[in-house]
């Protein structure tokens, strides 16, 4: 699922292996060139800057990291792991290395091909916290909970200022349907973490699955007193008047400015979609739904959703298309959850790995 919360801006700079004499001021310009394409965002070209010069310096483990970063971050995950892998030797004690190999694998699904370098990386620098959310968040995906629970609670014990570790064991409270248990998990976290979002994120997320509505919208209200352009806020808010009878059209308005806010988050896509069906607009329904799988494709509730769109369209081809897309992530070990892609959204579980400099 891409981030829908706060991420970290990465700054990758141009680290070509010159020989004695080499750095010459078009070096340097290149270098600063390079810089300005990476902070307007344009990786497309920094990558075409980065195959010059892999041209004059083949086989630079450098120059092909930073390539193969910025591929990850233009959305070409196989080019970026087919970098890599050219110098996986040059890069096996690399944490770096290991972290963007592992973000990549983890990005296109192969989690299983990502433990290897997840525990790798863990086990190169272990001092930093995000290595041993990277790891947890990972066994959450391959729904190895008791794996996951290991490692956050070691983390706890290494990283006692970091919330993430104790949201993490309510998130697997969670997937394990121990809703009762995982809301008090996520309330300890408020009262522990009074500042922390998604502390209240997780507690509104878990107290609207249990239907206790009264309880989201109490919820919601401290999230937006944090944070009064909190899109998350605005969703539960939504969601608590959706489950609340005689409050459709309210959903609709705080769904409507939880896009507004954030049009990428997917919670608000998927609430905007049973508003429209509620209400008889299963096209506009078809657009949200797109927008929302677009976002994160391994949602089964997209494809649920998509698939009744579609049949109230009258388009029974594209519905069977979304049903069977629907059961096959039902039955896949490794689907996505919406509960999970917004924890590792939170822009600590999942961070940029930084360039080789």
């Amino acid at each position: 699922m891409k981030e829908t919360l706060a991420t970290l801006l990465l700054t990758v700079v141009l680290m070509a292996s010159l020989q004695a004499g080499q750095n010459s001021s078009p070096a340097r310009d290149s270098e600063e060139d390079v810089n300005q394409l990476i902070s307007r965002g344009d990786y497309e070209a920094a990558d075409r800057v980065f195959a010059a010069e892999l041209a004059h310096h083949p086989g630079d483990f450098r120059l092909t990291y930073n390539r193969a970063l910025a591929n990850y971050l233009a959305g070409h995950l196989e080019g970026s792991r087919d970098l890599l892998l050219s110098v996986s030797a040059a890069g096996a004690g690399q944490s770096n290395y290991q972290a963007l190999l592992a973000s990549g694998l983890t990005d296109r699904g192969d989690y299983h091909g990502a433990l290897a370098p997840s525990i790798k990386v863990l086990k190169l620098a272990p001092s930093d916290a995000n290595n041993w959310l990277r790891l947890a968040a990972l066994y959450l995906r391959m729904k190895k909970g008791q794996h996951a629970l290991e490692v956050y609670r070691a983390g706890q014990a290494r990283f006692p200022n970091r919330p993430e570790f104790l949201i993490g064991p309510g998130v697997i409270e969670e997937m394990q349907e121990r809703l009762d248990v995982a809301i008090e998990t996520y309330r300890g976290v408020t009262q522990k973490y009074p500042r922390q979002e998604s502390a209240y994120q997780f507690l509104g997320h878990a107290l609207i699955k249990a239907g206790k509505a009264a309880d989201a919208e109490e919820t919601a209200k401290k999230l937006l007193k944090l944070n009064p352009r909190s899109a998350y806020g605005e969703y539960l808010l939504g969601e608590a008047a959706w489950l609340s009878p005689g409050r459709k059209a309210e959903a609709a308005a705080h769904a409507e400015q939880a896009l507004r806010l954030d049009p990428h988050l997917v919670e608000a896509l998927l609430l905007a979609a049973k508003v429209e069906l509620r209400s008889g607009n299963p096209q506009q329904a078809v657009s949200f739904l797109q927008r929302a799988i677009q976002e994160a494709p391994r949602v089964e509730t997209s494809h649920y959703l998509l698939a009744q769109a579609y049949r109230q369209v009258g388009d029974l081809r594209q519905a069977d298309l979304e049903l069977k897309a629907f059961r096959a992530l039902r039955q896949s070990e490794d689907h996505e959850n919406q509960l999970l892609g917004n924890f590792l959204a939170t822009g600590t579980v999942r961070r940029q790995p930084t360039s080789r400099r």
